[in-house]
């Protein structure tokens, strides 16, 4: 495997391990959910994004690896408790991986989150759609 699909893997461990809810991470190589999986329960997807890999000198090289955890449920637009509680597990997941190397790929250091609320969060999607997305994207170093 790829250390790309490795560090995912490893995130995915991170968080089933914790046990934050009736969910299970799963690893997929693009977002993917019908209607039908979001209406049954809470989804979380850990999806590898992107590598860039620069020369730190004439001998190692540093990569930055990009994962998205993105987080789906059908909720009614009208039930700010159920948004909530997607949302904060959002951050559970954020306060999770953040400042700590992942127990399944210590070579992997945690370098930034960006938390993503863009259209999937608006309150035109949650009236159209009836979906909450949530997009945390995780850069990780590696250094060789």
């Amino acid at each position: 495997m790829s250390t790309h699909t490795d560090i995912a893997d490893a995130v995915v461990a991170a968080i089933n391990d914790a046990e934050l809810g009736e969910f299970t991470a799963e690893r997929k190589m693009r977002a993917q959910v019908t209607r039908e999986q979001a209406e049954a329960g809470i989804i979380v997807q850990v999806i590898p994004r992107r590598v860039v890999s620069s020369h730190v000198d004439r001998r190692h090289t540093q990569e930055l690896y990009t994962i998205d955890v993105g987080i789906v449920r059908a909720v009614d637009p009208d039930d700010l408790t159920a948004c909530g509680v997607l949302d904060d597990l959002a951050e559970s997941i954020k306060h999770l991986l953040e400042l700590q190397r992942l127990d399944g790929y210590p070579a992997a250091v945690w370098q930034e989150t960006e938390y993503l609320i863009g259209a999937g969060y608006s309150e035109e999607h949650l009236d159209t759609q009836r979906t909450f997305l949530a997009v945390l994207r995780l850069v990780f170093l590696v250094s060789n």
